[in-house]
């Protein structure tokens, strides 16, 4: 590895920390946990936290469970889903049968 792309590894790393923590993602042996990342960020820091969350799940096999309420970003980073109803699983299965119709009967309001 070369000085240049250290350092840029090295600022890319702190910056990740750094918006992950404020996002609310939370890394422990070889899993995370974010709570609506998403909630009161900036649009543009929203696409750069995305694109951290499947960075680390693409090159260090992160597992992370997402707690979001935002379809567009859950339907960019997850690869699955599960939608709870008082504490029981009602449907789950890959992010692509996330549909409308499934959002219209499980998740509006």
């Amino acid at each position: 590895m070369t000085a240049d792309r250290f350092v840029s590894f090295v600022k890319w790393y702190q910056l990740s920390r750094c918006l992950l923590t404020h996002a609310g993602l939370y890394v422990e042996s070889g899993s995370g946990r974010a709570d609506e990342p998403t909630e009161g960020i900036q649009p543009n820091i929203v696409h750069e936290i995305g694109d951290i969350i499947l960075k680390l799940n693409k090159d260090e096999g992160l597992a992370v469970l997402l707690v979001e309420q935002k379809l567009p970003f859950a339907r960019r980073v997850a690869s699955e889903f599960c939608i709870l109803s008082n504490g029981r699983r009602v449907v789950a299965g890959a992010i692509g049968e996330l549909t409308d119709e499934v959002v219209r009967a499980h998740l509006s309001v």
